[in-house]
């Protein structure tokens, strides 16, 4: 989901558990130890990348909506955003 007229896009990062996190926001390079109950919002003009180290263990949204779990317990994974359009 793209928003009109400039505004940022957002990514909202939830703790189920525990999770190490790397994200590149617009180029800027952040890092996170997330644990359960712990929430992360990232917004971003261009450009977001986050890498996971428990995919298990956090639930991610964007733009308001809840996306399908990114993995799962001990899996590492990357995310991009905005998608790639299919």
């Amino acid at each position: 989901m793209a928003r009109c007229g400039g505004w940022p896009s957002g990514v909202v990062v939830t703790g189920i558990g525990e999770c190490w996190m790397r994200a590149t926001v617009d180029g800027e390079v952040r890092q996170f130890s997330v644990r359960k109950g712990d929430i992360i919002t990232l917004e971003f003009a261009k450009a977001l990348e986050v890498k996971l180290g428990n995919a298990g263990g956090v639930q991610v949204s964007y733009d308001g909506t809840e996306l399908p779990a990114p993995g799962q317990a001990g899996q590492v994974k990357t995310l991009v955003f905005p998608p790639a359009a299919n």
